[in-house]
C-alpha cells in the first residue's frame, strides 16, 4: 500500500518523497508518478542500478518486492548513506555504488522483500558464502535460502524455482544482463556458459506479472560481443511482453 503523508512531503505532483529528500533537477527520474495497476510499467535500459533507487523512492510504496535477476547480489555494504539525503546525483551516477544499491533499498525500507535470482540452476558455481553473505538467520529450504537484510526478508532463487507473482504484489524487476553469462566466475551453466535471452525474458514475463518499475542493466566489462548482442534480444523481448514502446 503508499505509504502515509507522514513519510514525507509530496512534491508539485503529489509525488510523496522521505523528509529532507530534495529531488535534482536534472534528471528524468526526478518525477516518477506511481503507476496504477492499469498502466505500464516504467521502463529504464541500461539505467545504473542506482538509478532504481529513485524509482523506489517515487513509487512511495512500503510493499515492494525486489526482484533482482543478477549474478551479483548487489548488497555490499556502504556506509557513505546515512539517510536518503545522501542519495545523491554523484552517488547514483557512481561505479562503486552499483553493488550497494539493494543495501540502501532495504536499509532506508524501499522494499519490503528481496529476491536474488541467480544464473546457475544448481548453484554450482556459488559458495553458500557467496549467496548468504551479509544476511541473518540463514536457513536453506527447498533449494533456496532465506535470511534477512535489515529485517527484510531476502530469498536467494533460481529462475525455474521462481515464484509467479502476480498482478497483486507490487514487484519492482531489475535485470543486470550479465546474468546471460560473464567472462567471470558465475556462468548459467559450466557447459554452456551462458542462457539465452529469449528463455530468461519468457520466464520472467510469464512469472512476474504488471511489475511497477523493470530495468536492465548492462555490465560493459563482463559483456563478450555475443552477450552484446544476447543484451539487446532481452531488452526487446522484455518490453514487448510488458507492452513498453
Amino acid at each position: 500500500m503508499p505509504r502515509q503523508d507522514s513519510w514525507g512531503r509530496r512534491s508539485k505532483d503529489n509525488q510523496a518523497y522521505p523528509k529532507g529528500y530534495i529531488p535534482t533537477s536534472s534528471s528524468s527520474y526526478d518525477a516518477v508518478t506511481p503507476p496504477t495497476r492499469a498502466s505500464k510499467p516504467i521502463f529504464h535500459v541500461h539505467g545504473y542500478h542506482t538509478r532504481q533507487l529513485q524509482d523506489l523512492i517515487g513509487l512511495n510504496r512500503e510493499d515492494v518486492v525486489l526482484v533482482n535477476v543478477d549474478a551479483h547480489d548487489d548488497w555490499i555494504e556502504d556506509d557513505r548513506v546515512k539517510s536518503v539525503t545522501d542519495i545523491t546525483e554523484a552517488y547514483l551516477d557512481d561505479p562503486d555504488s552499483q553493488a550497494c544499491w539493494v543495501y540502501v533499498a532495504t536499509k532506508f525500507d524501499l522494499v519490503e522483500e528481496v529476491i536474488w535470482v541467480v544464473p546457475n540452476p544448481k548453484f554450482e558455481t556459488y559458495t553458500r558464502e557467496e549467496l548468504t553473505y551479509g544476511l541473518e538467520e540463514v536457513s536453506e529450504r527447498n533449494g533456496e535460502y532465506h535470511g534477512k537484510l535489515h529485517g527484510k526478508n531476502v530469498t536467494v532463487t533460481t529462475l525455474d524455482k521462481l515464484d509467479r507473482l502476480g498482478p497483486n504484489k507490487s514487484v519492482v524487476l531489475s535485470v543486470d544482463e550479465d546474468f546471460l553469462g560473464e567472462a567471470e566466475e558465475h556462468w548459467y551453466d559450466p557447459g554452456k556458459k551462458w542462457i539465452r535471452a529469449s528463455k530468461v525474458s519468457k520466464i520472467l514475463v510469464n512469472k512476474i506479472k504488471k511489475p511497477l518499475s523493470v530495468s536492465t542493466f548492462r555490465s560493459p566489462a563482463y559483456m563478450s560481443y555475443y552477450l552484446q548482442d544476447e543484451g539487446l534480444i532481452l531488452e526487446k523481448k522484455l518490453k514487448k511482453g510488458y507492452n513498453v514502446k
